[in-house]
C-alpha cells in the first residue's frame, strides 16, 4: 500500500470532492484486506463510513502474490470513486444526521444512491453495483418492496440492499434502485449542486425523481 502511494491518492481525491461539497472536515483511514480473493463487485475496494470520518479497505493478495502489478492499478482506478462516494455520505451525516440517512429502506436507498451518483460524476466511473437489474426485474421487484419502503427494520433493509436470491432480489437490488432514483431527480433538476443534495430529505428527492420502477 504504501509503496503504491494510496494516501495520497485518497488525499488528492478527497481535497477534490470536499471542496464541492463544503462538508466537515472529514478523517480518512485506510487499511489493508488481506483477504485470499476480493469480492468481484468491490473491485479491490471497499469502504465504510461515520460521522466526520471514513475508512477505505483495500484488498491485498496473499503474501505469495503481492508482486502483481495490476492490483496498484486496481486501487488507482477505484480509490477516487469510494472516496468520493463516502466523503457524500459524511457530508449527508452533517447535515441530516447518521439515523435519519438510514432511518427507512427509502432512505437507505436513496442515501447511496446519492453517494454513488457523486462518486460516478466525479470519476466517470461505471459502478458495477449500480446496474443489476433489468427493466422487468426492477418494476417487479419495486412493486415486492414498496409496502416496506418505510420500514426501518435493519434486516428488511439489508435482505434488500445487498439482495436475496430465495426472494428473487439479486445481490446489491437496493443500490441500483436508488442510484436510479437519485439520477432521476437528477434529470429533473439539473441545476441542483451534490453540495445541496446531500442535505435534502428523502421524500424530497423520491417525489422529485418521478421513479415508478
Amino acid at each position: 500500500m504504501e509503496a503504491a502511494d494510496v494516501g495520497q491518492q485518497a488525499m488528492r481525491a478527497l481535497q477534490q470532492d470536499a471542496s464541492l461539497l463544503s462538508g466537515p472536515a472529514t478523517t480518512v483511514y485506510l487499511l489493508p484486506w488481506p483477504a485470499s480473493t476480493p469480492f468481484p463487485e468491490l473491485n479491490a475496494v471497499t469502504g465504510y463510513s461515520g460521522i466526520g470520518a471514513f475508512m477505505l479497505k483495500l484488498w491485498e493478495p496473499a503474501p505469495s502474490a503481492r508482486t502483481a502489478t495490476t492490483i496498484a492499478a486496481q486501487w488507482a482506478r477505484y480509490i477516487p470513486a469510494m472516496v468520493a462516494h463516502e466523503e457524500l455520505e459524511v457530508v449527508r451525516y452533517d447535515r441530516i444526521g447518521f439515523q435519519t440517512a438510514y432511518a427507512t429502506l427509502l432512505a437507505y436507498m436513496v442515501t447511496d444512491g446519492m453517494a454513488d451518483s457523486f462518486a460516478t460524476a466525479q470519476t466517470h466511473l461505471h459502478l458495477s453495483w449500480d446496474d443489476v437489474l433489468t427493466a422487468q426485474q426492477e418494476q417487479w421487484i419495486w412493486r415486492q418492496i414498496q409496502p416496506k419502503l418505510a420500514s426501518g427494520s435493519l434486516a428488511e433493509q439489508d435482505v434488500v440492499m445487498f439482495g436475496d436470491e430465495t426472494q428473487g432480489l439479486p445481490p446489491d437490488t437496493g443500490y441500483t434502485i436508488g442510484f436510479h432514483i437519485v439520477q432521476g431527480y437528477l434529470a429533473r433538476h439539473p441545476d441542483t449542486s451534490f453540495a445541496t443534495l446531500a442535505g435534502l430529505d428523502t421524500q424530497s428527492i423520491f417525489a422529485g425523481s418521478g421513479y415508478t420502477g
